[in-house]
């Protein structure tokens, strides 16, 4: 699952925040050597936008959240793949 940002600060803001939420080592231990994201990202070369990559911890979204959600990036998602 994919959840799509305008802006790679956006989605880094958001997987910070679900990564204070459960408490990862970075937010709880206050650790900078500790996982600090949640959720990993991918960027779309084509433009400015950043989905994060959802494939576990669902209940960290909002309701809303979970609306927007979607299975496949979009066709015109511009990324290399290796």
């Amino acid at each position: 699952m994919y959840l799509i940002f305008n802006s790679k600060q956006e989605a880094l803001n958001r997987s910070d925040q679900a990564g204070a939420d459960k408490g990862l080592w970075f937010h709880a231990q206050n650790d900078p050597k500790g996982t600090r994201y949640l959720w990993s990202h991918i960027s779309d070369y084509n433009s400015d936008k950043v989905a994060l990559i959802i494939n576990d911890n669902v209940d960290y979204l909002t309701e809303e959240e979970q609306t927007l959600t979607i299975n496949e990036l979009p066709e015109n998602w511009g990324f290399i793949q290796i």
